[in-house]
């Protein structure tokens, strides 16, 4: 894909249409607050266009800054400043891809779908995805085992409220083990440390192997017990809290900008991303105790999912 001088040019905004967008969550409180921007500050970065096919001039897709363009509307602006390219299929989803994954509120569902697209659509191989995106292979793989999910297992890890850790563990297993792991996981209120996860679906899976549906129920109902969230009181001298071990668990950052409850959602996300997931538990934990004190507030982009 060669890179030409191009200069930004003003497009009307109702001659734009979205691209097929890997992203499918624009929360709405973060698209405000950067149309507030725009409105104050202008737009910073153009966003990047090609004439949709057959190329007459009149119609655009976009192929980076769905946000910025969505932002703009939100304004009431009528104009957007942008690139305006020529490029294949193929190269665009390059770009779209690159321009998503570098972000750091691409839920795991998404990142998973995005490679899985890439390769149905052209072709590639595991290690071309890789390649072409500048991820590891590795990354490719774990992320790519996401689509064995149930659609209630993706909906959770695509919300954030399942750990893509605990997903990717239970994607390992039939759709009768995830079922009831799943019963289990929403009935525990999704406080289960991955150490705890594991055991469950280990449980799980030795009864369905055996193909007993009653003994898969007794199983699911006796974790139910012991999953059963417990209220916790503050009052009290102590709090005993069961959290994993932090062993190999990066440290806190020194200096943190913003408000605690966002501070610890965000270090734990970027625990998980980077691969330590009993870190990025045993934070979340941490995270949804103070929150139940009411010591921390809910993070703000998190309010309008």
């Amino acid at each position: 894909m060669g890179e030409e001088a191009v200069s930004a040019i003003p497009i009307p905004l109702n001659l734009i249409r979205p691209g097929p967008n890997d992203r499918t969550v624009f929360d709405s409180g973060p698209l405000e607050e950067l149309a507030r921007s725009i409105l104050d500050r202008g737009l910073i970065q153009p966003i990047t266009i090609r004439p949709i096919p057959p190329s007459d001039g009149t119609l655009y897709e976009i192929v980076a800054g769905e946000r910025r363009f969505r932002a703009s509307q939100i304004a009431g602006l009528s104009t957007i400043l942008a690139f305006v390219k020529e490029m294949s299929d193929e190269d665009a989803a390059v770009v779209m891809a690159l321009e998503n994954l570098k972000r750091n509120d691409l839920n795991p569902m998404d990142e998973c779908d995005l490679y899985a697209s890439r390769m149905e659509r052209f072709g590639w191989s595991e290690g071309q995805v890789a390649e072409r995106l500048s991820v590891t292979i590795q990354r490719v793989r774990r992320m790519l085992t996401l689509r064995r999910l149930i659609a209630d297992a993706r909906a959770l890890v695509a919300t954030g409220n399942m750990l893509s850790s605990h997903g990717l563990q239970l994607a390992r297993h039939d759709e009768a083990v995830q079922s009831a792991a799943v019963r289990l996981f929403k009935r525990a209120g999704g406080e289960i440390s991955l150490v705890k996860w594991t055991h469950i679906l280990n449980d799980l899976a030795l009864t369905s192997v055996e193909g007993d549906q009653g003994s898969l129920f007794d199983i699911e109902q006796d974790w139910g017990e012991k999953v059963e969230p417990k209220r916790l009181y503050t009052t009290g001298r102590q709090a005993v809290v069961d959290l994993p071990d932090w062993e190999g668990v990066v440290p806190f950052p020194s200096v943190a900008d913003g408000p605690t409850g966002d501070c610890l959602y965000a270090y734990a996300t970027q625990l998980e991303r980077d691969g330590y997931a009993e870190g990025a538990a045993a934070v979340h934990a941490i995270y949804r105790i103070l929150l139940d004190r009411q010591l921390v507030c809910i993070p703000n982009w998190r309010r309008h999912r």
